[in-house]
């Protein structure tokens, strides 16, 4: 497989949505601490591309669409803010 990447098992909408939910549940239930949060810090995005998998299925095998810069700036600035 291309760059250790593994296909998904099934590309029709509905399941790249449920496999997507799925996701967002357990990430839902997990709370980290402090500086779990910051060593993660790279994953920010995570939330948002499983919303787009969700409402926008269709768009995974073609690119979903990235957040806005400015949400970007904000949050790591946030970030910045509370590591003090």
């Amino acid at each position: 497989l291309a760059h250790g990447k593994r296909p998904l098992y099934d590309g029709r909408p509905d399941a790249i949505r449920t496999l997507a939910s799925d996701a967002q549940k357990c990430l839902n239930k997990t709370r980290l601490s402090s500086d779990e949060r910051h060593a993660v810090l790279s994953g920010y995005q995570t939330r948002h591309y499983l919303s787009q998998a969700i409402n926008y299925p269709d768009l995974v095998a073609t690119g979903l669409i990235a957040p806005s810069p400015l949400k970007d700036q904000y949050l790591f600035h946030r970030a910045r803010l509370w590591s003090l």
